[in-house]
């Protein structure tokens, strides 16, 4: 979001009943929750990577969950997307 689309925001009425900051508290608590739900599963794809480099003689258990947390990744995201 632009500053000016948050500034737009904060100055409708139907924000006014927030607390503390209004419109913006909110788009920082909606921004520090996509970053929590995300984080997580990047975290996880991160580390099915690494496994897969640094244990190359059975790498089909960490590209399983690589996979797992890629389709999920990109799951959340649509959801998102589409809110």
């Amino acid at each position: 979001m632009t500053e000016a689309a948050i500034q737009a925001f904060a100055d409708d009425e139907a924000t006014e009943g927030l607390a503390p900051g209004g419109a913006l508290h909110l788009a920082d608590l909606v921004g520090a929750r996509l970053c929590h739900d995300l984080s997580g599963l990047l975290g996880t794809l991160l580390g099915a990577i690494e496994m897969t480099i640094e244990d190359t003689a059975k790498p089909g258990e960490a590209l399983l969950l690589a996979d797992e947390a890629a389709q999920e990744l990109g799951l959340r995201l649509r959801l998102l997307r589409a809110a």
